[in-house]
């Protein structure tokens, strides 16, 4: 009976561990992406009065944001299947998968 409670104990301490390791993971996810980046100024500082940027511009910044977000994104989500996916292939689950299959949808505005 001991060696089954020492058992029970040990997994209870690997499953806070592994808590912790997720705790942690998420803060520095959280980290990354709310970082601020210092290396360029934004783009009306020091103009005086509305300050207009061009819409090519926008779409620009929001390309390379978008772009970014989706790496760190990427590099969590290989960090998280390493740590704790342990070869279960959550992946191929989800992909395929939908969760709006089953409804049927209109094929043109007419019939909406």
């Amino acid at each position: 009976m001991a060696p089954a409670s020492s058992h029970r104990g040990h997994q209870w301490i690997c499953d806070l561990v592994r808590g912790s390791c997720l705790l942690l993971l998420l803060v520095v996810s959280n980290l990354l992406l709310c970082q601020v980046r210092r290396d360029y100024a934004p783009y009306c500082k020091n103009q005086p009065g509305n300050c207009r940027i061009p819409l090519q511009s926008l779409f620009e910044r929001a390309t390379l944001v978008a772009s970014n977000n989706y790496r760190l994104a990427r590099e969590m989500f290989n960090e998280f299947n390493k740590q704790f996916g342990e070869g279960k292939n959550f992946t191929s689950k989800v992909i395929n998968s939908c969760h709006t299959e089953f409804m049927t949808t209109p094929n043109n505005k007419e019939a909406a």
